[in-house]
């Protein structure tokens, strides 16, 4: 219907601008070039208006610009019916740049570096939202797509703090170069993403980006063990979007460290990552483990994505202590009845229970 309709009004815009340009020509007529008042045997002086006119003014077609310009107004609401608004858009956007600057950071020590993200802004692109590059004086000498890439840090607790030139100038794979660490998370909640590092040559003759690693985890660095060198801190890619939305989810960190064939993880630290105020070396805290509980109740009715995200992190923890009996306990303590009949607590027991029989939880 509209193609209808936009189709008529492109014609009636067409003969008004025909008409506007062309309806009323002098065909030999000796006419008054200001009131158009026939001139045929009259003298140089217009008679009705007065004005003087000899010559090929006298023959001049007549234009309608008030035509022309309601036929213009009128092709341009058939265009806006025929395309629509989101096709008119797009072609409007394709008269300006398609990339722009979203993100500029200095990389390196010696500032021949920096890192650029642009977003492409266009709304009918079809592929990766985003670009990063890495330059050298101005030249691209590396670009990748993602989705939604960030340059250094990503998705740091807050109690943890970001060394200076974290992710742009330390040397986090301890190889004596500064590092450019870019994380591409998930869309969305960013539950699951890579981390990719590469190696600067500063004061070469040419410039130098060397892919040191990719990490398929979320996760951020961190001096773990207060020896001065960064770990980093990886989550559980085995519980993205489980139960919870990806910021929520019950993850349980894993450490890993740099050594001489790329990261391993780091197995004395990865003891540590349960919460050692819920378990420590006598066993499970039963006044921390109820004051949590206690807190689960009474966020029941407050928020659900926070209240499902505790208890199921608890439990896990706890499955990692080696204590599945007592995380099966606790749940069952704390899980409200009213989200019985679309979250059973039987079925989360199922599905972690699956998960460490994979050897995925409580190793």
């Amino acid at each position: 219907m509209m193609i209808i309709a936009a189709s008529i009004l492109g014609l009636v815009a067409l003969g008004a601008v025909a008409w506007g340009l062309w309806g009323d020509l002098a065909r030999g007529r000796a006419r008054c070039p200001s009131c158009w008042y026939s001139l045929e045997g009259a003298g140089p002086t217009c008679p009705e208006c007065g004005t003087r006119s000899e010559g090929r003014e006298r023959h001049r077609a007549r234009r309608r610009w008030w035509m022309v310009a309601a036929g213009a107004m009128m092709a341009c609401g058939a265009v806006y019916l025929g395309a629509g608004r989101e096709r008119l858009v797009a072609w409007a956007y394709r008269l300006v740049p398609a990339w722009w600057v979203e993100q500029r950071v200095a990389a390196g020590t010696t500032g021949e570096y920096e890192v650029v993200v642009l977003a492409n802004i266009r709304p009918d692109w079809m592929g990766m939202p985003r670009r990063v590059e890495i330059r050298h004086r101005g030249s691209t000498v590396f670009a990748m797509e993602a989705a939604h890439p960030q340059v250094g840090t990503y998705g740091m607790p807050p109690e943890v703090t970001a060394p200076p030139g974290l992710g742009v100038r330390t040397d986090l794979n301890r190889n004596g170069a500064p590092d450019v660490w870019i994380s591409d998370p998930s869309p969305g909640t960013g539950a699951i993403g890579e981390q990719y590092l590469f190696d600067l040559e500063e004061g070469a003759s040419s410039p130098s980006v060397r892919p040191a690693c990719v990490i398929p985890h979320v996760g951020w660095f961190e001096d773990v063990d207060g020896d001065g060198q960064l770990e980093f801190v990886a989550v559980d890619n085995t519980f993205a979007y489980w139960w919870t939305p990806g910021y929520a989810n019950p993850y349980v960190k894993v450490v890993l460290e740099v050594q001489s064939r790329g990261w391993r993880v780091r197995a004395d630290l990865t003891r540590r990552v349960v919460n050692p105020a819920l378990v420590g070396e006598s066993g499970v805290n039963e006044a921390e483990l109820a004051k949590v509980a206690a807190a689960c109740v009474a966020n029941q009715e407050k928020d659900f994505g926070l209240w499902v995200s505790v208890p199921l992190r608890t439990a896990v923890e706890l499955c990692y202590a080696g204590e599945r009996e007592r995380a099966w306990a606790f749940l069952r303590a704390v899980w409200p009845a009213r989200f019985e009949g679309e979250k059973p607590v039987e079925r989360a027991i199922a599905e972690i229970e699956g998960k460490v029989g994979e050897g995925l939880v409580g190793r």
